[in-house]
């Protein structure tokens, strides 16, 4: 059986690093499945002569997918989108409790194992974000989902136009009085400045 550690409180883990990792993993397998990735390509014969249909339009079948090193490919599929939030449901803890086995103290093998197995199930709930950015009518909401819990932002730049790098150089040497009065003369309301 599987050691439970004690929190710096004294109340002990619901999981051991090998439970939690067996439980993540199994929240992970879950929701999700392996489907065959299958190309359509056009049918022949056995001779290699094209099909075609009794008006004319050519057939086609389907066939599997090979990866570069001969194993048939496979895409994972969801039938719910995983969280972080789905992920401490299934484990029965709170999303706090669940990061705090992220941030375990210590050199020793069973902390690593902790921050590794938190550390691994983030990384697959953001692979699943980033693959939704493809998807136009999900690319929102994974972008919300990657900035707001993935640490991601998003760069935005401004072209100046001439009269903006004309007005940006003209003040670099003034003072903030010396900005407002000229803003005054610009016929800009300062109200906010003064």
């Amino acid at each position: 059986m599987a050691r439970i550690r004690k929190t710096t409180a004294g109340r002990e883990k619901k999981y051991s690093a090998a439970m939690l990792e067996r439980e993540c993993d199994a929240y992970f397998a879950s929701i999700s499945y392996l489907e065959p990735i299958k190309r359509k390509v056009p049918a022949t014969d056995p001779s290699g002569v094209l099909l075609k249909d009794d008006k004319g339009h050519q057939l086609y079948k389907m066939e599997p997918v090979y990866t570069s090193d001969g194993k048939e490919a496979k895409q994972t599929m969801w039938t719910e989108p995983p969280s972080i939030m789905g992920l401490c449901m299934f484990l029965g803890i709170h999303r706090t409790t669940f990061y705090r086995y992220g941030e375990m103290d210590g050199d020793d093998e069973e902390s690593q194992r902790f921050r590794n197995t938190v550390t691994r199930a983030q990384g697959r709930v953001e692979a699943y974000a980033i693959s939704k950015l493809e998807d136009k009518s999900a690319a929102r909401g994974a972008i919300f989902n990657l900035q707001n819990n993935f640490g991601w932002s998003e760069k935005k730049e401004v072209e100046m136009g001439e009269k903006t790098r004309e007005a940006v150089a003209y003040g670099a040497g003034m003072t903030m009085q010396e900005k407002i009065q000229w803003l005054k003369e610009q016929g800009m309301d300062v109200s906010a400045f003064e």
